[in-house]
C-alpha cells in the first residue's frame, strides 16, 4: 500500500461504528445506538408508530423492512429466533423493550 492511500483507508475505516448486538442485558445501550442509526436512515417511525400494514404506505413498508433488517442484525442468535414471531419492527422493538408480546400478537392478530 502506498502512503498516498493510508490517510484515506484510515479515514474510511475510523468512520464505521459498530452496533452492538443485544444479548438481554445491554438494552439501553442497544437501544440507542439503534435508534440513532434508524434516525439517520428516516427509518425511526417504524419502530415509534404502532401503524396497521393494510395502512402502510410505500415509505412506511420501505421503513420497517429497514428497520427489521437493523433490529435482526443486531440481536444475539437466540433473540434473533425469538423475534422471527413478528412481521413489524415496531412489535420487534417491543418485544425487546419490555420482554412482552403485544396483545394484539396474542389474541393471533399481526
Amino acid at each position: 500500500m502506498s502512503s498516498s492511500n493510508l490517510p484515506l483507508t484510515l479515514a474510511a475505516t475510523a468512520t464505521v461504528v459498530q452496533n452492538p448486538v443485544y444479548d438481554g442485558k445491554n438494552f439501553l445501550i442497544w437501544e440507542a445506538r439503534v435508534r440513532s442509526y434508524l434516525a439517520a436512515m428516516n427509518a425511526l417511525s417504524a419502530i415509534e408508530e404502532d401503524t396497521p400494514v393494510e395502512t402502510m404506505n410505500s415509505k412506511a413498508l420501505q421503513d420497517d423492512n429497514i428497520a427489521k433488517g437493523v433490529i435482526i442484525g443486531h440481536v444475539n442468535n437466540l433473540m434473533k429466533l425469538t423475534l422471527t414471531m413478528f412481521h413489524r419492527a415496531y412489535h420487534m422493538y417491543g418485544y425487546l423493550k419490555t420482554g412482552t408480546q403485544p396483545r394484539r400478537l396474542i389474541a393471533g392478530r399481526n
